[in-house]
Formats: structure tokens, sequence, C-alpha cells
């Protein structure tokens, strides 16, 4: 058995998620795909400073996780977001921090922000945030005393909460 078969189904397809956002080329693929608000026929690498092979490979792992699909028109290729895709990944994300912030309440509280949004990119610099998931733990006085970047699980965050 593989060891990732051992967790349920949902901690899997969360991980699967947090994987795929996990790389700044692919957050700035769905970010311009987001800001468009609508398909993008040609080539996105011409407006990301990424090879089109590069952007290729982003585009499959993205495609691969059904967050955008591709259709091909003629010579070009027509990219947009699977918003419901986005929705439910959002969703299991925040249910599964939810119930971190009820079992655990006098130790953590879970705050989501989107550093996407113009008015949260200050705090993206703030707290060095370069890819998403970033975990920043703060203690009671608001200082930070962990970071992780990428998947974080529940066990491994109720250890980080222990030690500190």
């Amino acid at each position: 058995m593989i060891k990732k078969e051992k967790f349920d189904s949902e901690l899997q397809n969360i991980s699967r998620f947090a994987k795929a956002i996990s790389h700044p080329a692919r957050l700035a693929i769905l970010q311009y795909l987001a800001e468009t608000k609508t398909c993008i026929s040609g080539d996105i690498s011409d407006y990301l400073p990424l090879s089109r092979s590069t952007v290729s490979q982003h585009l499959n792992d993205l495609k691969e996780l059904v967050l955008i699909h591709g259709e091909i028109d003629g010579l070009k290729v027509n990219y947009c977001l699977y918003d419901s895709t986005i929705s439910k990944y959002k969703s299991m994300f925040v249910e599964f921090y939810k119930d971190i912030n009820t079992k655990y309440p006098n130790r953590v509280n879970v705050v989501f922000v989107n550093i996407m949004l113009p008015q949260n990119q200050r705090l993206m610099k703030y707290y060095g945030i370069a890819a998403i998931p970033t975990q920043v733990l703060l203690n009671k006085e608001a200082k930070e005393f962990f970071r992780h970047t990428g998947y974080y699980s529940v066990d491994e965050l109720i250890k980080s909460l222990t030690i500190n």
C-alpha cells in the first residue's frame, strides 16, 4: 500500500490541490486567468516571464486537477478557469481549518487571507509570502513563531502548537 493511500480521500484531495497551487508560476497563471475575467486565446507565456515549455508544464498540472481547461480553436488554445472546482477546493480548505479552530479554540485561530486581492498585497509583502499555501503562526502578541510553505497536516500543526 502506498503511504498516501492510508489517508482519507478528502485529505488526499486537499493535498493535491495544495501541491498544485504551491508554485508561484501556477498561481500567476490562475491569477492572470482570474483577472482577465474571460477565456484566454493564445499563448499565456506571452504574459508571464517564463518559457513556453515551462508554462505548458504548469498548464498541464492545472488541467490535471481540473482547475483550468483548454479548448483547441484552430491554431490557438482557449484557457478558462473552472470556477466550480476552485470553489470546491476553497471550501474544503476552509472546512479543514474550521475543524482545527473548533477543536483548539484557545490555541489557534485560523484566518484565511486571499493575497491575490489588491487590498491584501501588503500582508503578502509584510510576511514575505512567496508561495501558496503558506502558514504563518503568530502568538498572542502577533509575533511570528512558526512558518511553513506547502501542505501542512492537522497533526503537524498540532505538533507545532505543542512545541511552541
